[in-house]
């Protein structure tokens, strides 16, 4: 064991270093490299065999490893790039930024921001109390972070991401895609799978999914357009506006406004539900449905052609189209619009 600041030069085989109170630098070693170090830097450039670092008060540096590393610090920073295999890292109390990593990464960290980029295998991220920003992770993708915002773009497996009291923005998904989230906004665009939002007191917008639509939200409205399969919305005090929907509408609503248009199919069940607010849908040349719209205090208009069977100033029941698929329209306090496309 060494004291003081210390570099290593070339070196075949394996080797292990301990330090303390002094940095430790080692250039191109050949083998297999263990380094232990406390209050002070590590900085580390070409390693050929496995890495493992432990360190703490200090910031870790790692260039160019060929197979696994293994990095624990604290109340330090983190920079790791050009790995040859799996990554697995461990912080708090500092930032840490990851790129180049060929096998999977597992992160944790708190109290520090969050950067990681070109992952081959899946990334397991575990943050809190700072930002969290990836990109260019080739395989699945699970992030669970608190108080701190999430963002990035291309994932090319799954996406699973939790959070908390701050903004999540996630693109162009290459499989489905699950976030959770409370006291913070929730934007999900390009998700080429079914994607299922849980949020609350936040604002939830989706656009561009290439498979099925769930929502479940209190108090924040939910915005979404062209939706490949169907979509159901639960939310409350807030607005529903929905556009360019394949499949089947289910919504439920208190105290808000639903609005939908540019339904894609002539024949698919929509059920709109809400209270003290309206519901406006505006329904394509082609479509055929059975139509039952009630609401209390309010009225039913339409300028579609309906054949009616059932009319009252609150209540429509009648066809669209020689009728098909169920279209049920229920609010409280709050007028029912149907019109064309």
């Amino acid at each position: 064991m060494v004291r003081g600041r210390s570099h290593f030069g070339t070196a075949e085989g394996t080797q292990r270093i301990e330090n303390s109170f002094g940095s430790i630098t080692i250039e191109n070693s050949g083998g297999d490299t263990t380094v232990q170090n406390a209050n002070g830097s590590v900085n580390i450039e070409k390693v050929d065999g496995n890495l493992a670092v432990t360190d703490r008060f200090a910031s870790v540096s790692v260039r160019r490893a060929a197979k696994a590393v293994t990095i624990q610090n604290s109340n330090g920073s983190v920079e790791l790039s050009d790995v040859g295999g799996g990554a697995r890292v461990s912080n708090s109390f500092g930032s840490v930024h990851i790129r180049d990593v060929d096998g999977n990464l597992d992160l944790t960290n708190q109290n520090g921001s969050v950067e990681f980029s070109e992952i081959k295998g899946a990334a397991n991220v575990k943050n809190s109390y700072a930002t969290t920003r990836f990109a260019n992770i080739r395989n699945d993708l699970t992030i669970d972070s608190t108080n701190g915002r999430i963002e990035g773009s291309v994932v090319g497996g799954s996406a699973k991401i939790r959070g908390s009291f701050a903004p999540i923005e996630i693109r162009n998904v290459s499989g489905p895609a699950s976030i959770t989230n409370s006291n913070g906004t929730v934007i999900a665009a390009d998700i080429r799978g079914n994607l299922s939002i849980d949020t609350r007191f936040g604002l939830v917008k989706a656009e561009r999914v290439r498979g099925s639509l769930d929502v479940d939200n209190a108090n924040g409205g939910v915005t979404a357009s062209e939706i490949a399969g169907s979509a159901r919305v639960r939310t409350s005090f807030a607005s529903v506006f929905l556009k360019g929907i394949d499949g089947g509408v289910d919504v439920e609503n208190q105290n808000g406004t639903v609005s939908v248009s540019g339904l894609k199919g002539s024949c698919n069940t929509v059920s709109l539900r809400t209270t003290y607010a309206p519901i406006k849908i505006a329904v394509p040349a082609s479509a055929r449905y059975d139509v039952d719209a009630r609401t209390s205090y309010g009225s039913v208009n339409t300028d579609v052609p309906i054949t009616i069977s059932r009319k009252s100033e609150s209540t429509l029941s009648g066809t669209i189209g020689g009728g098909g698929c169920k279209m049920d329209l229920v609010t409280s306090n709050g007028n029912i619009m149907i019109t064309r496309e």
